[in-house]
């Protein structure tokens, strides 16, 4: 049962008057303000301290081609869920004027969004996170974020990051948004398998993955963890990070100096996508952004 703090206080100043009901008379009238005291600030620093709480959500990046005249991309995020399931997020249109507007490159982007919220009573100061990441990942933080510190363990298996962030008040949600290469098993990289369709090469993920080493304040904060969709992620962020940018590059496809292409959000939209088992045979499944559904990488 969780008690109001006044209730909380109460409790505990009508259990030290208990106890002080049983000191000894031959103890001075004079200490018992004085373990009062005591008793009050023991449960005061084990109250309002800070509590740190981590959701972390990671997904790929794709961008392929959707017609030829005027040229048009369509851009997403494969969102992959921790219970196994996959969803659309996030389709966007790019179109440009012409083919001299812009360049395709080799390769695709692995995103992962780690919030971090302090839901504790207390500010939470000189938080460090060991944070796995490749050598060439990009890490960004949210506007309100004061990143002192960032470390790079390159000599590590995996590599991580030391970082060290100032302070995280009480309520306080930060987002650091880490972006890199594709670190698919296969040569293959993704791409158009046929006009409607994507092949994602086979990646294999390590069972029982977790990007997160450790996190520490000065205070010694209880750190809670779980993983959450990447579009959970994106909607919190909107909402609790203000001035927050929200979104993702458009890997593969690269606008030329001073182009400007039309960027417009799509409501709904399903695809077939092409794939590897686990056997090494491809299949096709058909993803959207309307329910999430069982997928395997």
């Amino acid at each position: 049962m969780h008690l109001p703090i006044g209730q909380k206080i109460r409790s505990i100043k009508d259990a030290a008057i208990k106890t002080l009901k049983k000191i000894p008379p031959s103890i001075p009238n004079a200490l018992y303000g004085a373990i009062l005291g005591v008793l009050g600030t023991l449960f005061v620093k084990g109250y309002f301290k800070p509590k740190l709480f981590v959701q972390v959500a990671y997904t790929n990046s794709v961008t392929f081609r959707q017609q030829d005249q005027p040229p048009r991309f369509v851009a997403l995020l494969l969102d992959r869920l921790p219970n196994g399931e996959a969803q659309v997020v996030a389709p966007r249109t790019i179109t440009f004027k012409s083919e001299r507007d812009f360049s395709r490159v080799q390769g695709g982007s692995q995103i992962m969004k780690v919030l971090l919220l302090n839901s504790g009573q207390a500010t939470a100061k000189r938080i460090r996170i060991g944070l796995v990441m490749g050598n060439d990942w990009k890490l960004a933080a949210s506007p309100n974020v004061e990143i002192t510190s960032d470390k790079a363990i390159e000599s590590a298996v995996p590599p991580y990051h030391i970082i060290e962030i100032a302070r995280l008040t009480s309520g306080e949600l930060a987002v650091l948004t880490v972006t890199g290469s594709c670190g698919c098993s296969s040569s293959v990289t993704t791409h158009a398998a046929k006009p409607d369709a994507l092949f994602i090469p086979t990646e294999k993920q390590q069972e029982g993955y977790a990007p997160i080493l450790f996190i520490t304040d000065e205070d010694g904060s209880a750190v809670d963890e779980n993983a959450i969709s990447m579009k959970n992620a994106l909607e919190q962020e909107r909402l609790n990070v203000p001035n927050a940018n929200v979104g993702f590059r458009a890997e593969g496809l690269r606008p030329k100096p001073g182009v400007s292409p039309d960027i417009q959000p799509i409501e709904h939209f399903t695809f077939d996508v092409e794939h590897k088992d686990k056997d090494g045979k491809t299949q096709t499944t058909t993803l959207s952004t309307d329910r999430p559904i069982k997928f395997e990488f």
